[in-house]
């Protein structure tokens, strides 16, 4: 088979079809294939570690559009399509099946694939899809005990979710602490030492070193030989950001494919959207490549339009956020727990900002339990705001969040 399309999107994720609104801005008659390996249509993975399991949402409420959308606005939407390589000479890809596709300008949004502990094999789950949510989903209804490896973002909020389900959480971290690559360490040990008040049992600093499976039980014996029985493994351990594509088609990539400020990789007519681009951040002042909701959409949305005819640079600074049981954050900008921090606690470690500084400038910030200032934090980066105390962070804090 060998179809060809005008616009072709590589990836059924948040930038792939954040894309197709982008490019009807500009065209609204151009063909657009968009090519998934996944089943599901397009949707918003967030909800998958979070609203799903607190009922905030519902499954069928996490599609990005409705079926009749990619209808109305002419895409071939192909889902259960592994594209397999790109041919940028012949402008072509090919996907696992051998059929072709032909394009003018081409996206490639295909994302992030999680890390794997090579010694687990399949007994640890990873954590990524719709249908890994679902995978989980039907494990709790039978298995009462779980252990997590992996003390980031997606280990914290599994572990939140499974207990609020009443069921025995183990994290296992090989930092000192929850959240510590993103937190300033006063912040990781509350968020680690209220996870414990939670009933968590917290391991850190070790990782897992043998699995061993007996039916429908697994043991877990760490480095520092402590043994973990469960009923279910997760292996919340990262993502890399899928680049076997990029590699195929000779394009400049590093951590990531590398694209100009129009996300334009080093073949102009391909781009690249989403947790794989590797992008020039104004804001920051750095090459970065960030895995978060809010940058898959807005990337997606403006490299649809500069395929479409647009040149609209990508200077938006996107946000990311986590729920942690009752606490809750949004931040923007470069969060490192070993940068220097000022803190202006309302109530510590419950309500407050936290500015993280790079040479007396403010490079991120952190809104720990407040709302509607994110405008603000976002400026204060914007702006490379100059801060020397936490006296100076509190006369900048706008009515809502004074502290």
């Amino acid at each position: 088979m060998q179809l060809t399309y005008h616009y072709l999107i590589l990836g059924g994720g948040l930038a792939g079809a954040s894309a197709i609104e982008g490019i009807r801005q500009n065209d609204t008659t151009g063909s657009i294939g968009l090519l998934s390996a996944e089943a599901d249509f397009p949707y918003h993975r967030p909800p998958l570690s979070k609203d799903l399991w607190w009922g905030k949402k519902t499954y069928d409420q996490i599609p990005v559009f409705s079926e009749s959308y990619y209808r109305d606005h002419l895409v071939d939407l192909r889902r259960n399509t592994l594209v397999t390589s790109i041919h940028p000479e012949g402008r072509y890809v090919v996907d696992g099946a051998g059929n072709h596709y032909g394009y003018t300008k081409l996206l490639i949004a295909t994302g992030s694939i999680p890390n794997r502990i090579k010694e687990a094999g399949p007994i640890a789950h990873t954590f990524r899809t719709a249908q890994d949510y679902l995978a989980l989903a039907r494990a709790v209804v039978t298995v009462e005990d779980f252990l997590i490896i992996g003390g980031g973002f997606i280990g914290v909020e599994l572990a939140a979710a499974l207990s609020h389900a009443g069921k025995k959480v183990t994290l296992l971290l090989q930092d000192k602490g929850l959240l510590s690559k993103v937190l300033p360490p006063d912040l990781s040990d509350f968020v680690t030492e209220f996870y414990v008040q939670k009933g968590i049992k917290v391991i850190v600093g070790d990782e897992p070193a043998h699995f061993e499976a007996q039916g429908d039980r697994v043991t877990v014996t760490t480095k520092q030989g402590e043994q973990v029985t469960t009923g279910y493994v997760i292996a919340g351990i990262g993502v890399k950001p899928e680049r076997a594509l990029a590699d195929s088609a000779g394009l400049k990539a590093g951590d990531g494919i590398v694209v100009n400020r129009f996300l334009q990789t080093s073949r102009p007519e391909i781009y690249a959207a989403g947790d794989l681009a590797l992008f020039p951040c104004e804001a920051l002042g750095e090459v970065i490549r960030l895995e978060h909701w809010d940058n898959a959409s807005a990337q997606g949305k403006c490299a649809g339009a500069n395929m479409a005819g647009g040149l609209e640079p990508f200077t938006y600074l996107p946000y990311f956020y986590s729920d942690l049981f009752d606490l809750g954050f949004e931040a923007v900008g470069k969060l490192d727990g070993r940068m220097r921090t000022l803190a202006a606690w309302e109530t510590p470690f419950r309500k407050g900002v936290v500015a993280y500084l790079e040479n007396g400038v403010v490079q991120g910030i952190l809104l720990w339990n407040q709302g509607k200032v994110l405008d603000w934090a976002r400026k204060m980066v914007v702006d490379k705001t100059p801060l020397g105390t936490v006296e100076d962070l509190k006369a900048m804090l706008p009515v809502p969040a004074a502290v």
